[in-house]
């Protein structure tokens, strides 16, 4: 009879076990359904699970760190999430609590950390085969790396996270990556491939109803659209954008689109209408770096309807916001190292302590203290000037690098390359005689090992950027059958071997002044480079006698590209040498005689 009591006993006891756990399943269940819709739900399911008695509780921890994730609070977001990372039983529980984490570090700038626990999170999951989960680790790493300039990694890993879940058909989950990876294309200026990415994060939202995944994709798109040359496009997008934002009661994304509206309409050359939406802006818009761009594009506005007053006024505005970002951002920067310098101090506050218990049992003065105390502060002091200039001088070195890789690719224009191959291959095939064909391929052979080698360098003898350019001269000579004659002189006072300028300056205006300036003159063309001395100056004019630049067919991609990078380059030199160079490019206007355009800019007299 006592065996059979016993038996009962354990049978209720095992049966409660199960209802339990079950219990505790379905309040798991429950909480993690509420994740996308209902933060609150999340905590009161979770709190539910934790009531219940399991062995299994690091989940319910977990869930209570995404709920007051998700409710932006982080410090018990964090200790939630650390709590389940300690009763972690299983690998899956690992690598969810180190997801969890890294969320949190990223939310508070931990980069390092957060980096740490993705990494971590998605060698388990690729363990345990949850590519799932692995493709969304991917997507956080990447973020990670593009917030750390990092870019090609950041592109490696967006693309992982987009195959990993291409491969197993969840569509709608690779979408923060097609988002993050059209954003990172956008920021480097490769429109095409932001457009491609960011269309089919819009294609999958619209088919899913999913009206945030498309409004996200419009941000990417709508200016991809504009800076390509399809500004009527970019409008009737970004009017979509402003839409969906409002609907979606996300102002401040729908004042961003409002602002695309105004840029397309501005390329539109429908400036009235872009000036009324710019100034319905500048009453919302505060943030500095906002009205940096909001001011620059206003002053375009205004020039377009020849209103130069107002254009003065709002270029003069955007001149004090670049300022003040500027001083923005450096005061960010002090703020992070006095929060690094604070978190130091109350470590070597801690070390002090124990040094003072020291140095009291071995009866040691207290001017050794001072004495130590002041040259740890020296060298802190003494640490952090140096971190800051070398963050400075590596910022400096990365606009460089990048301004180096812009000029390689603008100087060559792959229209005159395939212009040139042309002319070789009419050399060849139609007029039958080869040696113009190889005369040409020569030199065009020879000025391309010219360019590059100019293009690697900072600064050259003005002996070689002359050849340089005489030879592109005598490149297009050729090609355009002696249509015109060129004259390129120097002022007889300079020693060109001896005098240092930038490389190929002059030969996107030389360009422009061929296939456009000339383009359709009935006289012989001519083209005239002189390059003067004056005081601590080198002055640079180019002179043809075509149709104008005002007559000159507006081109918003090669020609505003290239002389977009010459005014970053001579802003660059001004601000080294810290004088002010002078850049100007007129139409003669056919007075005098005269006709055509003319460049004149300025650059510093270097000697080697």
């Amino acid at each position: 009879m006592i065996k059979y009591h016993w038996f009962v006993f354990l049978i209720l006891i095992s049966w409660k076990s199960v209802a339990q756990e079950r219990s505790y399943n379905s309040y798991i269940e429950l909480a993690q359904s509420f994740e996308a819709s209902n933060p609150d739900s999340v905590l009161f399911y979770a709190r539910q699970a934790l009531k219940v008695e399991s062995e299994n509780q690091s989940d319910a921890y977990y869930w209570m760190g995404v709920g007051h994730r998700l409710k932006r609070n982080l410090d018990s977001a964090s200790t939630y999430y650390r709590q389940s990372l300690s009763l972690a039983k299983t690998d899956i529980q690992k690598a969810n609590g180190q997801m969890g984490l890294g969320g949190v570090n990223y939310s508070l700038r931990e980069w390092d950390d957060a980096l740490g626990n993705f990494l971590s999170a998605a060698k388990l999951y690729e363990f345990l085969g949850r590519m799932d989960r692995l493709g969304a680790a991917y997507s956080n790493i990447g973020i990670i790396m593009n917030v750390n300039d990092n870019d090609e990694k950041a592109r490696f890993y967006f693309l992982e996270s987009i195959r990993i879940f291409d491969r197993i058909g969840l569509e709608d989950k690779k979408l923060p990556s097609l988002v993050n990876i059209a954003g990172l294309f956008h920021k480097n200026e490769q429109y095409d491939s932001a457009i491609f990415y960011a269309e089919q994060c819009y294609n999958i939202s619209k088919e899913k109803n999913f009206a945030f995944g498309m409004s996200q994709a419009l941000i990417n798109m709508a200016p991809s659209f504009i800076e390509i040359g399809r500004p009527k496009h970019g409008y009737q997008l970004a009017v979509e954008g402003e839409k969906l934002f409002t609907d979606l009661g996300i102002s401040q994304s729908a004042l961003l689109m409002k602002f695309y509206q105004g840029q397309a309409l501005t390329r539109l050359n429908r400036a009235s209408e872009a000036i009324n939406i710019f100034k319905d802006l500048e009453e919302t818009t505060t943030e500095i770096s906002g009205q940096e761009r909001l001011y620059r594009w206003m002053a375009r506005a205004y020039e377009q309807l020849d209103d130069f007053s107002n254009a003065l006024t709002y270029q003069r505005k955007f001149h004090q916001a670049y300022e003040d970002y500027t001083t923005e951002e450096k005061a960010a920067y002090l703020d992070e190292l006095e929060k690094k310098y604070e978190s130091e101090k109350k470590e070597r506050d801690i070390v002090a302590l124990q040094n003072r218990v020291a140095l009291e049992e071995a009866k040691a003065s207290r001017k050794n203290w001072i004495i130590f105390s002041i040259v740890i502060i020296t060298i802190l002091l003494i640490s952090s000037g140096w971190f800051y200039y070398q963050k400075k001088l590596s910022k400096e070195e990365e606009q460089t690098a990048i301004h180096k890789q812009q000029l390689l690719r603008s100087q060559i224009n792959p229209h005159f390359i395939f212009n040139s191959l042309s002319s070789i291959r009419g050399f060849l095939f139609e007029n039958g005689d080869a040696k113009p064909a190889i005369t040409y391929l020569g030199k065009f052979a020879k000025l391309m090992r010219m360019i590059l080698e100019l293009s690697s360098r900072e600064w050259v003898t003005l002996d070689e950027e002359v050849n340089a350019l005489e030879l592109y001269l005598d490149i297009q000579r050729l090609r355009f059958n002696r249509a015109f004659d060129f004259k390129l002189s120097v002022d007889s006072s300079l020693r060109m071997d001896e005098i240092l300028v930038p490389p190929l300056t002059a030969q996107p205006f030389i360009e422009n002044a061929i296939e456009h300036g000339l383009k359709g003159i009935e006289n012989h063309g001519v083209v005239e480079i002189e390059c003067l001395k004056q005081d601590r100056k080198l002055v640079f004019k180019i002179q043809d006698n075509g149709i104008g630049i005002d007559h000159v067919a507006p081109k918003e991609n090669h020609q505003s590209h290239a002389i977009r990078i010459f005014k970053e380059r001579l802003s660059i030199i001004g601000k080294r040498m810290k004088m002010n160079f002078f850049f100007r490019i007129s139409d003669l206007g056919n007075q005098d005689g005269q006709h055509g355009t003319l460049v004149t800019y300025e650059l510093p007299l270097l000697k080697t």
